[in-house]
């Protein structure tokens, strides 16, 4: 067994930190020992946020110091974590009266009732569980609800750091399309630590380091047999797993004419997927696996004048985008889009266009597609919400 330890990134001595792989090889327990290291050496303290109230019990709270770090702490302080009122408190061994508050739990949909509290000690802002597996679970305006908790925290202080801490869920969150990072483009695979910055502000901007940390197994059969079983690629490998839709694109589209295919959406040119991305949304005339059709979502190479110039549905998560051809910012003009929600005039054409989707077999050209492409479907969802 090798559990994760925070060397490599740290070395990077970056302001956001990125923290991903499969479960189980130790990056809270690496986290939380980082940050009694740091309460020991100068009385720094940390804010967890956390992204709803509700999820944030006292118990949950109260459990996220494990034995571990509790060792860690009682060698290092002589005291041990107690949580109360949204507080972490080191409490000392002998004396309960001896406490000091060594951290502050913020959540993004109760925000306003934290503003009251002083923040200058603070100097790591920990995101637990920051990546979800669907994009609807995400906060309505969550990344903005983010940087509004930390400017409230920060204020103009150059010394803290943000680390994100999270699972190999999805590849496609609010907050990598904030910091520009996409795993597959960036060719990120286990095993790498990658630091760059962000663009603007004179080559001032932001450091951001992404760390795709190994499994703690070193063979998989130091795994717990209930978890080698087929469907479990995320917990026992920690890489993210590729859709049988996006294996097997050139098996599927091969050898298909144009001919054979019509838009799925005949009121607009296509898709926009965000970052200057386009595709096609395209099915086939007549049934091509097991009397169902095919449905493909393929690239498509878009001229500045297309851009601007022709009506794209808008499945970037972004409102009112813009286009930058060549990243030339002088010529930057609005996209013209159609927003999914003005796409069908009502719930029931809406939802008959999900039920003919399931009912179809896909073939997507890359998994950013799916993803996009599935969260556009679900929008609704099939549980009786939004209807």
């Amino acid at each position: 067994m090798r559990f994760y330890t925070l060397d490599r990134i740290q070395e990077l001595d970056c302001d956001y930190n990125f923290i991903v792989s499969g479960r189980g090889p130790g990056k809270s327990t690496a986290i939380v020992n980082m940050l009694i290291d740091s309460f020991a050496k100068d009385g720094s303290e940390f804010v967890r946020i956390g992204r709803y109230d509700w999820e944030c019990s006292r118990i949950l709270m109260g459990m996220w110091f494990n034995e571990v770090n509790m060792t860690h702490m009682h060698n290092l302080l002589e005291s041990h974590v107690t949580y109360q009122a949204g507080k972490w408190l080191a409490e000392d061994d002998n004396d309960p009266d001896i406490q000091r508050v060594m951290g502050h739990l913020v959540t993004l949909n109760n925000q306003d009732t934290f503003k009251s509290a002083s923040y200058d000690r603070v100097t790591n802002i920990v995101f637990e569980e920051f990546a979800l597996l669907r994009e609807q679970e995400y906060m309505v305006g969550e990344v903005e609800a983010f940087l509004s908790a930390l400017s409230t925290i920060v204020r103009r202080r150059q010394d803290v750091k943000v680390w994100f801490i999270g699972n190999t869920l999805s590849k496609y969150n609010p907050y990598y399309e904030w910091l520009g990072i996409n795993i597959d483009r960036m060719g990120i695979k286990p095993g790498d630590c990658r630091k760059f910055r962000c663009a603007g502000y004179g080559g001032h901007g932001s450091t951001v380091a992404f760390e795709f940390a190994d499994m703690a197994e070193s063979d998989y059969m130091e795994l717990s047999p209930l978890m080698r079983v087929g469907g479990n690629v995320t917990a026992t490998t920690g890489v993210y797993d590729v859709d049988e839709s996006v294996k097997l694109y050139k098996e599927r589209v091969e050898g298909m004419p144009d001919s054979d295919f019509r838009p799925v959406f005949p009121t607009v040119a296509g898709l926009y997927l965000g970052n200057g991305k386009f595709c096609d949304a395209l099915i086939s005339r007549r049934p091509k696996y097991d009397d169902m059709r095919l449905t493909v979502l393929k690239s498509k190479v878009v001229t500045y004048n297309d851009a601007i110039g022709k009506r794209w549905l808008n499945l970037s998560g972004v409102y009112n985008p813009t286009y930058i051809p060549n990243g030339i910012k002088e010529l930057e003009k609005p996209i013209r889009c159609s927003n999914p929600y003005t796409l069908y005039a009502n719930t029931t054409e809406f939802r008959q266009f999900q039920i003919g989707d399931m009912a179809t077999v896909h073939a997507f050209e890359d998994d950013e597609m799916r993803y996009k492409w599935i969260n556009f479907r679900d929008q609704y969802g099939y549980d009786g919400k939004g209807v």
